[in-house]
């Protein structure tokens, strides 16, 4: 795709037309194409890029674009293994819905989620058995017990339980 990035781009400068390809959007799905194809790397790559775009434009819409693009390349951390990484970018989304007076309290758990699964995926089974307890408690109260995002934290709970030998439990 960079390649053909670059045959877009081309040499005029009054000619838009790379810009206004970009601007509408074409790099997050291109990197969601890669992710699900399972190149995690390459649609790393792109979101990279589209947070950049993101930030330079420094408009308070862009918030959510930023957050859902730090959510996305923290998840792409964990399946890579980066779980340094993720959390870093999962922080920082974090940090920036605290910031967005419209968000949804479900998409802050969501996030909490991520980082909890980094929490246990680096061996703080304390600290990611908490998140997927009180992401148990929110979900349950807003969603109800049978919502595909409470049995994602319960699932994740019991991982967590296996892990400490807590069988009966998990």
């Amino acid at each position: 795709e960079r390649n053909s990035f670059e045959k877009i781009r081309g040499t005029n400068p009054k000619d838009d037309t790379y810009k206004s390809f970009i601007e509408s959007g074409m790099l997050g799905k291109i990197a969601f194409a890669h992710s699900e194809r399972g190149e995690f790397v390459l649609a790393t790559h792109f979101y990279e890029e589209l947070l950049q775009l993101l930030r330079n434009r420094g408009e308070n819409r862009s918030q959510h674009g930023i957050v859902a693009t730090l959510n996305h390349l923290g998840t792409l951390s964990i399946k890579l293994g980066r779980y340094v990484e993720a959390k870093s970018y999962h922080d920082q989304a974090l940090e920036i819905m605290h910031l967005i007076p419209d968000i949804s309290e479900l998409d802050i758990c969501e996030t909490r989620c991520n980082i909890g699964i980094v929490e246990y995926k680096t061996g703080n089974f304390a600290e990611g058995q908490k998140i997927f307890e009180n992401a148990i408690i929110s979900t349950t109260n807003k969603l109800g017990h049978d919502h595909p995002r409470v049995a994602k934290s319960i699932f994740h709970l019991g991982v967590i339980k296996r892990l400490l030998y807590e069988h009966e439990e998990a």
